[in-house]
């Protein structure tokens, strides 16, 4: 019974089991120490970054940045989370969304 439950509780959270089958929603080593779900702190929201969009270039997936200057920022996308406009990531110790950061 022990080795069913086991079983269960690897395919509900996949990514705990540290495969590589793309699922990040726990993956720890990240390098966004920020992202820690359980332990109620939340990250301020970016004053200066905000998602613009995707770039895939030579098999790497990165997540574009800008800032009310109109600097760009490329940070690999295993550090994001989510789909679509509820897709976050924690750069420089704040959280980035669509709608974080400055625009002009």
């Amino acid at each position: 019974m022990a080795g069913t439950d086991s079983v269960s509780a690897n395919n509900r959270f996949p990514a705990q089991s540290g495969g590589k089958d793309g699922n990040n929603y726990l993956r720890e080593g990240s390098g966004n120490k920020g992202a820690e779900r359980g332990n109620g702190i939340e990250k301020p929201i970016s004053s200066k970054w905000r998602i613009s969009g995707f770039l895939s270039l030579d098999n790497y997936n990165y997540v574009t940045l800008v800032n009310a200057s109109g600097d760009i920022r490329l940070v690999n996308k295993t550090e994001f989370h989510g789909k679509g406009i509820m897709m976050f990531g924690f750069v420089d110790g704040e959280k980035v969304t669509y709608f974080s950061g400055v625009s002009k």
